[in-house]
């Protein structure tokens, strides 16, 4: 079926990711300390609950005044006014200023009651008891009004809102410690295979290092995900049961590398049916990438990706980097893909969508010119490191001439805003 559940053949990466996205849920709200929500997304409406600023504040180091007690100062005729005091930004309010008077202020200091204008210390002369005035005050001048920016009741962010630093800056000015967002997800990561073992010890013929799981975990890490599960099992039907379903019961999102094919020893898809995982599609019709498995298990999501570095990236970028964007609230979940110039040919001879690592870069004309990378194979991470996308080239057999216009995907590897 095509109607977003059990898909049994090769699927478009289009209706791949209809489904992904149609499958996926956003998470509870829960409030969270304002520290620790960039990034994240807000659960709803945040009105102000008074009016912003506080207070008149002063703009500058200067001295509050009336405007009517300088209306005939000149540099030729220069008024001197006798100090009132002082204030600083500090708690308190200052008292009146009376007419005929002036009164030091600083920056950020309240202005009190009765001042029109605040003249800027450079332009006067400062005595211990009266200061002078070379021109008139100009009214408002230096002055931030109170509620001038935000009234009270106003909203200052509206739901689906991503928190980044300023909006986070925002919400604490007005006096807010902690906001209702969508939690990012629990994942779990499991990398399997006979072959595999840990970086930094000594390899016996034969073994590989898990190159995967520092990836994807890096990629986790950047999208906002902070709790992550990572497991390494060998191919035995018995490890591998225990250790998904352990995963699957404290996480909201699995994802198992390798073990998805038709090999003798991809023993993942009788794991998921056993777990009674409900399988929503098996097989992509792309390059690298194609035996990606998906499914669910309640609200919970489960990913099979493929096993090679590529192909698991790939997989990660397009599909499951949409189910956690999803569920942290994003609007926009899915990929986001511009547009650029083949800076050279490429072919694609098979039927089926080829995700091809390359870079970009602006050209003359106010758009984006991409190359592809050498080494496109699915062992293959140099050419990866060394790219900031991916071209999709579309299903084949075709080829492409430079100057063709086709979509790619900049850093695909995510990010957290």
């Amino acid at each position: 079926m095509r109607d977003g559940v059990s898909a049994s053949g090769p699927i478009t990466p289009r209706e791949a990711l209809e489904m992904v996205l149609r499958t996926a849920r956003r998470a509870e709200p829960e409030d969270c300390p304002l520290e620790d929500c960039a990034g994240l997304v807000c659960a709803g409406d945040i009105p102000a609950g008074r009016d912003y600023p506080f207070f008149s504040f002063s703009s500058m180091d200067g001295y509050a005044v009336r405007v009517a007690d300088l209306e005939n100062a000149s540099a030729d005729n220069p008024v001197s006014l006798p100090l009132a005091g002082e204030k600083r930004a500090a708690a308190g309010a200052p008292p009146a200023l009376p007419p005929g008077f002036t009164l030091r202020v600083m920056t950020g200091a309240a202005v009190p009651a009765g001042a029109e204008a605040v003249v800027m210390r450079e332009q006067t002369r400062e005595g211990e008891s009266a200061i002078t005035f070379f021109g008139p005050a100009v009214m408002g001048a230096n002055i931030n009004r109170a509620g001038e920016e935000i009234a009270a009741g106003a909203r200052l962010l509206a739901a689906g809102t991503v928190l980044t630093p300023p909006a986070l800056g925002l919400l604490a000015t007005l006096g807010h410690s902690s906001v209702s967002v969508y939690p990012p997800p629990k994942v779990g990561l499991l990398t399997t295979g006979d072959e595999l073992v840990a970086p930094g010890v000594d390899l016996l013929p034969g073994q590989i290092y898990d190159s995967i799981a520092p990836m994807l975990s890096a990629a986790l890490r950047a999208a906002g995900v902070a709790q992550i599960e990572a497991r390494r099992c060998p191919d035995d039907p018995a490890t591998l049961q225990a250790a998904f379903r352990d995963l699957l019961a404290g996480s909201d999102i699995v994802l198992t590398v390798g073990g998805v094919s038709m090999g003798d020893y991809d023993h993942l898809v009788q794991v998921f049916e056993s777990a009674g995982v409900e399988k929503i599609f098996w097989k992509v019709a792309q390059k690298p990438g194609k035996p990606l498995w998906f499914g669910r298990a309640g609200g919970k999501l489960v990913f099979g990706l493929p096993g090679n570095p590529a192909s698991a990236l790939v997989c990660f970028s397009l599909y499951a980097l949409s189910a956690v964007r999803s569920f942290i609230g994003l609007r926009e979940c899915g990929p986001r893909w511009l547009e650029g110039t083949l800076a050279q040919a490429v072919e694609n001879r098979e039927a089926r969508v080829n995700f091809m690592r390359g870079d970009y870069a602006p050209d003359s004309v106010g758009g984006y010119s991409v190359q592809p990378a050498r080494g496109q194979v699915s062992y293959m991470l140099g050419s990866f490191a060394a790219s900031r996308a991916l071209l999709e080239i579309p299903s084949g057999p075709l080829r492409l001439e430079a100057g063709a216009r086709v979509r790619f995907l900049p850093h695909f590897w995510g990010g957290r805003l």
